[in-house]
């Protein structure tokens, strides 16, 4: 298995990370947008450009920031063959494809979101 599994949540458990790598998502903007103008065989790289990225350890600190919970981890300095050391997408076809679209929520509003729900599906578990 590469990168992070789908089971990874903000929790105490512990992790271990190896290498760098860099972590960027907001594309729901774009899909409506497609969905109402297909382009036949068109392929992008979605996601949310590199304004919009973060390393493992940098969302790791943003989401302690927002919980007061530090991610428990042991970091490797060895990246794992096949990972990517830097990735962000380029969103240049995109722009040209559809213009005017970029990505609307911000890596920082993601992070509140997510602990947002977090924390509201905690609530309803343990009232």
């Amino acid at each position: 298995m590469h990168g992070i599994p789908e089971s990874f949540r903000i929790d105490s458990s512990k992790r271990s990370l190896f290498g760098a790598s860099k972590v960027a998502a907001d594309v729901a903007a774009f899909i409506e947008r497609f969905i109402a103008a297909p382009r036949p065989a068109a392929v992008y790289n979605i996601g949310g450009g590199k304004a919009n990225s973060c390393s493992i350890l940098e969302a790791f600190e943003m989401a302690a920031s927002r919980t007061g919970k530090p991610m428990d981890f042991v970091y490797s300095e060895q990246a794992r063959e096949g990972d990517h050391i830097c990735y962000y997408s380029d969103l240049r076809k995109i722009e040209a494809d559809y213009p005017g679209w970029s990505p609307e929520i911000t890596l920082a509003e993601t992070f509140d979101q997510i602990v947002e729900a977090w924390e509201r599906r905690r609530r309803e578990v343990t009232p």
